[in-house]
């Protein structure tokens, strides 16, 4: 069997950059012959941006890849924004069956995350259009980006994009249930539930374990301000991972608080090797989560974890 993996990349690496990856592992080692077609959000954004209903170019690549590698399957994971809905379209008019994996929810919200101004937004769980996301910015505190994500996803619900998706692979059951919930076109019998994993291999030393560990985004939905509300002047050791816009708020909390470090982005391997060695996982997420890396990793080392009970989490 030959699949193609398409994949728009973020320009702050992420779980679903590392779910992408990982797949494709375990594909090859199941002697699964693979191709990866991938897209980026890295430069040019505004006309990606610009291209969003209907991206030509991303269209024509995904067209030709078709015909050199001649895939039995497609399977999507991440389209926005550089793939745009299009490559649903190329691969159509190729006749090759897709799944796409979930991962959030821009489907249903241009927000992705269903959480707005500090707490959970679930006003474009139902509705035809998702008027008033669109009238609170939820994208980027814009209303023009707001409204053209919005606009984007509407036209596609309407045209039968989704429907060309033979199978959506959803993280969790509860997810699978907010898009059910949801009215953009999304059939029950297209949806399987497929949790997240990774790629682990036990080791057999004993490691002694301590202190707390944060690892994601650096960014007001993953709770890190809530985590340095809860650690002023606590004795604890506390390591951070990640990076993101609350950066620099990271930073000057670290800087009157020695018993906490900020390593910045660290790969896969170095979060896992932390992870082993570290007493727990601080995971205090203030949105809807899909099945996070993070959390599967910290429990395959041992590492419990403390984290909001909210959603799948």
């Amino acid at each position: 069997m030959k699949v193609l993996y398409i994949h728009t990349y973020y320009k702050e690496k992420g779980g679903e950059d590392v779910v992408f990856e990982m797949e494709k592992v375990k594909m090859q080692q199941n002697s699964i012959t693979i191709k990866s077609l991938a897209f980026n959000n890295f430069n040019y954004t505004f006309f990606k941006v610009l291209f969003y209903h209907f991206n030509i170019f991303s269209y024509f690549r995904v067209i030709k890849t078709i015909r050199l590698f001649k895939p039995d399957i497609i399977h999507i994971h991440n389209l926005h924004f550089s793939a745009s809905p299009a490559i649903i379209w190329a691969a159509s008019l190729c006749k090759i069956p897709m799944v796409m994996t979930l991962h959030n929810y821009r489907l249903i919200c241009p927000s992705g995350i269903l959480y707005h101004n500090g707490e959970v937004f679930l006003d474009s769980v139902k509705g035809n259009f998702p008027w008033q996301a669109v009238k609170k910015r939820v994208y980027k505190n814009s209303f023009v980006l707001s409204f053209w994500l919005a606009s984007s996803m509407w036209l596609h619900k309407k045209i039968g994009t989704w429907k060309k998706i033979k199978e959506f692979i959803i993280l969790t059951e509860f997810a699978k249930n907010i898009f059910l919930q949801a009215n953009i076109g999304i059939l029950e019998k297209q949806i399987t539930v497929k949790s997240n994993f990774i790629i682990h291999s036990a080791g057999t030393d004993i490691v002694q374990k301590s202190g707390f560990v944060y690892v994601g985004r650096l960014s007001e939905e993953k709770g890190i301000d809530t985590v340095i509300e809860a650690y002023q002047q606590s004795p604890f050791n506390l390591t951070i991972i990640g990076d993101g816009v609350l950066r620099k708020k990271v930073q000057v909390f670290v800087k009157a608080n020695p018993q906490v470090k900020y390593l910045g982005f660290q790969d896969n391997l170095m979060v896992q090797e932390i992870l082993k060695s570290t007493g727990i996982l601080l995971f205090p997420s203030k949105s809807f989560e899909g099945m996070p890396i993070t959390i599967i990793e910290s429990l395959a080392g041992g590492t419990p974890v403390i984290a909001s009970a909210l959603g799948s989490i």
